[in-house]
């Protein structure tokens, strides 16, 4: 692909010594204004660039993206662009390019959060009170070290839940039960229905887990005693920055018969 039909300085030159890009990688943008002070038209499609300090391997093929065309004696605002390795550290890394001058282009790399659970969903069968565990795999997508937390509360809601108790008060109380009596009663059935958090521990590697690395994680998951048999409780929770669908389908034990059937 042509760079540019006629070199930078001879004829059209940026307005600025200097150019500005920023954003979070791996496209970082910025605005450059070029002045043709020549009688011919120029196209300018793209620019070299050396890597400066820090960014020596993160500059991907293309250097700076601009994509202008200028008519004889013309001055235009165009839209500048750079790609960069997606891990590379949040900062600011100034380089050379063609019609700047030394160090001008400028790139101010933003702090970019990623992560990518595999997989995603868990669904899990189990008995009140018991520990079930399931391997996840976790990527750093991101430009920064992530965290690896130890443990975690997930408070789990049964399926259907506000449905099967407005259903069941309603089959409880009088036709001719006042409203406050009705939501007196519901608040009864929610609060009796409602568990406590599952207790979620975390087995991985010790430290952060560093940009563009992977871990696999154990997650060892309490049941709650108060899961009723032949129901289904989910949550999607947060876990490193990603989203985790967690579904328990809970298959009884000798105590959750004992617990009200319905």
């Amino acid at each position: 692909m042509q760079r540019y039909s006629t070199p930078p300085g001879e004829g059209w030159h940026p307005d600025r010594d200097t150019v500005v890009l920023r954003g979070m990688p791996p496209v970082l943008w910025g605005d450059v204004t070029l002045v043709n002070d020549s009688d011919e038209k120029v196209k300018v499609r793209q620019l070299d660039v050396t890597a400066g300090k820090g960014m020596k391997g993160r500059l991907a093929p293309g250097g700076l993206r601009i994509g202008a065309r200028l008519a004889p004696r013309d001055t235009a605002r165009a839209r500048a662009s750079m790609r960069v390795d997606p891990h590379t550290p949040p900062g600011r890394y100034a380089m050379d390019a063609e019609g700047f001058a030394a160090g001008g282009v400028v790139l101010e790399v933003l702090e970019r959060v990623s992560t990518l659970l595999t997989p995603a969903r868990l669904d899990l069968r189990g008995a009140p009170g018991e520990v079930l565990t399931a391997d996840v795999a976790v990527t750093n997508r991101g430009n920064v070290p992530l965290e690896v937390p130890r443990a975690a509360l997930v408070h789990l809601e049964e399926r259907y839940w506000m449905g099967r108790s407005l259903t069941y008060v309603l089959r409880d109380v009088a036709r001719d039960t006042g409203a406050a009596a009705y939501l007196d009663r519901l608040l009864a059935e929610l609060k009796d229905s409602d568990i406590r958090p599952m207790r979620v521990e975390v087995a991985a590697k010790e430290g952060e887990l560093a940009p563009g690395d992977s871990l696999a994680a154990r997650l060892s998951l309490h049941l709650p005693e108060e899961l009723r048999k032949g129901r289904e409780y989910v949550r999607s929770i947060t876990f490193m920055h990603a989203r985790l669908f967690v579904a328990v389908a809970c298959d009884g034990s000798a105590s959750s018969t004992k617990r009200r059937a319905r």
